[in-house]
């Protein structure tokens, strides 16, 4: 990790309220590790949705209701297909994400080794 240190003279003068004041950070990020935050926020996101989806296949049953006596079960089929339907394309699109920022992330990290100088 790359950390910026803060001067000791510009912390005095800036505690005792002497001198300019600047507002530097202590430490700066870098790059790769807040695109690595966001990659996990993704990933995360995008488990806890394939679990849901999981959960609401457990429920689903493959049968096919024909009479009026049944018709509350075919309900509860038809609104969770409806979930399903609802839930699918955000899963798509965070894994499409992930994928995709995963490999942005590997293709920095092999630039940036390959300018390094030592």
């Amino acid at each position: 990790m790359y950390f910026v240190r803060v001067p000791v003279r510009l912390r005095v003068a800036t505690a005792l309220g002497a001198g300019p004041v600047r507002c530097e950070p202590r430490w700066a990020m870098p790059m790769i590790t807040v695109l690595l935050i966001v990659w996990g926020v993704l990933t995360v996101v995008l488990i806890l949705l394939l679990i849901y989806r999981s959960t609401l296949t457990l429920h689903q049953d493959e049968q096919l209701f024909l009479d009026d006596a049944s018709a509350n079960l075919r309900m509860e089929q038809e609104e969770l297909q409806l979930r399903m339907k609802r839930v699918t394309p955000y899963v798509r699109i965070l894994g499409a994400a992930s994928g995709l920022l995963i490999l942005f992330i590997a293709g920095m990290a092999v630039w940036q080794q390959m300018n390094k100088v030592y």
